[in-house]
């Protein structure tokens, strides 16, 4: 599990989470105009809320644009099912 805050002009490039079953994003904070969570495979777009938790799977590839605003902050993080 691991903290990001988004400062203007920051993103994360496509990535997975691989090899580990689900990710997670929280969203401790979403000020209007954050970055979506992009999956640029199927091109889904999800926009943030404040107080909303995705789940995926992780192997999913999955990036966040640069940022437009400062203090898009989430709590991350990846599991297993065995």
């Amino acid at each position: 599990m691991w903290g990001i805050i988004y400062k203007k002009d920051e993103g994360i490039t496509p990535h997975t989470h691989h090899p580990h079953t689900y990710s997670f994003s929280y969203y401790v904070n979403a000020p209007k105009g954050s970055s979506p969570l992009v999956f640029p495979t199927s091109g889904h777009k999800i926009k943030p809320k404040t107080g909303q938790l995705v789940i995926c799977e992780s192997r999913l590839l999955h990036e966040v644009p640069k940022a437009k605003v400062d203090d898009r902050c989430i709590i991350a993080g990846c599991f297993s099912v065995v």
